[in-house]
């Protein structure tokens, strides 16, 4: 036989017997294939969820943040204000800044709350302004809100042993889903 036959012969007949290896174990067996084939949700069943993440809690949070900080600096400068009050989940009112401190007070809100765009508000009255969380800032607390939301999906699943769960962002970009998806699993009241 050609050297050169040899030696094709033997790194197949090597290249099958460790893909038999591998696939099926040693000795091969049926067990050992079935537990080295990882089966998805089409084989094997399991729990297929989407879920909606609550973003506005996160700007609700946030924007109480702000009052409780604009409340603070408020009171280390001396300034008062009739009502500090959250008006929207992004949004607050604060009422009653005196004339003498207004230029103060607009300073005070451009310092302590950057991401903040202030407005003078028309309707409550005079010396009134509307304190709104800029778009790019939302967006970004949203996002956050997801992601931390998916991390705490991941280490709830991770303590329940599922092997290969499926967790990831799921839909269009401003509908903040989560696609979890945990084969093999049949209890739909454990997961959730």
């Amino acid at each position: 036989m050609n050297k050169r036959i040899r030696t094709r012969l033997s790194i197949a007949l090597i290249l099958t017997a460790l893909s038999i290896y591998l696939f099926a174990g040693f000795p091969p067996s049926i067990s050992n294939m079935n537990e080295r084939i990882h089966r998805g949700l089409d084989l094997s069943g399991g729990i297929h969820l989407v879920l909606q993440v609550l973003t506005d809690d996160a700007i609700r949070a946030e924007t109480d943040q702000a009052i409780e900080s604009i409340r603070t600096e408020l009171g280390t400068q001396n300034i008062v204000v009739a009502q500090v009050a959250r008006t929207h989940t992004d949004t607050f009112l604060v009422r009653g800044v005196g004339p003498d401190k207004d230029a103060q007070f607009r300073t005070a809100v451009e310092t302590v709350l950057p991401d903040w765009e202030l407005r003078r508000a028309g309707d409550p009255g005079p010396n009134a302004y509307t304190v709104a969380l800029k778009p790019a800032p939302t967006v970004a607390l949203r996002r956050q809100a997801v992601d931390q939301t998916m991390q705490v999906i991941r280490n709830r699943i991770d303590k329940l042993g599922v092997t290969e769960p499926v967790i990831q962002k799921h839909g269009s970009a401003d509908q903040y889903e989560i696609l979890v998806q945990l084969p093999g699993l049949d209890n739909p009241a454990r997961v959730r």
